[in-house]
């Protein structure tokens, strides 16, 4: 956030708001929300994480717009991903009016429609010979395989262990450290 307020580059602000609401989400998925921020209100138990999904994927979206520096001109990713954002906003907002589970997928099937679109765009952005993209395909690819191991793991894939039962906040972790990479990278 200081960063943001000495540069102005709001791809810092996205940045933050990404890992408040991640934060937000993960701690729901863990149960410290319930248990240490939001003990009085149970919506937040499920509707709450809905609300944190969509925000997340919204700063997300908004995050690698301008992280990438796609714009208008660059067709069809930025529509697309134009068209996600709104997706998850959208969540944002029906997690206040529809049950979880409505929520619960449109957020995956909106994950998987963004990460496609996401990863598409790094890969021309590679192209294009634009550095720091390269620094958010390996962070991409940290969270989806530790999303995917995690998600494997309910089906006997892979072994019921701490490692796999928290691959997805390890993937995710080490996505925000490569991130956090990649925007000194763009202010050096």
């Amino acid at each position: 956030f200081f960063i943001f307020i000495s540069t102005k580059s709001i791809s810092y602000l996205y940045y933050v708001f990404y890992a408040i609401f991640f934060g937000l989400f993960i701690s729901g998925l863990e149960g410290f929300n319930q248990r240490f921020l939001f003990h009085e209100n149970p919506w937040f138990s499920n509707n709450g994480q809905a609300f944190w999904m969509g925000m997340t994927q919204t700063f997300g979206v908004l995050f690698t717009i301008s992280y990438l520096k796609l714009d208008k001109s660059m067709k069809p990713f930025f529509p697309l991903l134009i068209i996600s954002f709104f997706i998850a906003l959208g969540i944002s907002i029906s997690s206040l009016i529809f049950p979880f589970s409505y929520n619960l997928k449109a957020f995956l099937l909106n994950g998987i429609f963004f990460s496609l679109i996401a990863l598409s765009s790094t890969i021309y952005r590679i192209r294009k010979g634009y550095r720091p993209a390269s620094y958010y395909l390996i962070s991409m690819g940290f969270s989806l395989l530790g999303g995917g191991l995690t998600a494997l793991m309910p089906f006997g894939i892979v072994p019921s262990n701490f490692f796999f039962r928290n691959a997805f906040t390890i993937g995710s972790a080490v996505q925000f450290i490569l991130l956090s990479m990649g925007l000194a990278d763009r202010f050096n």
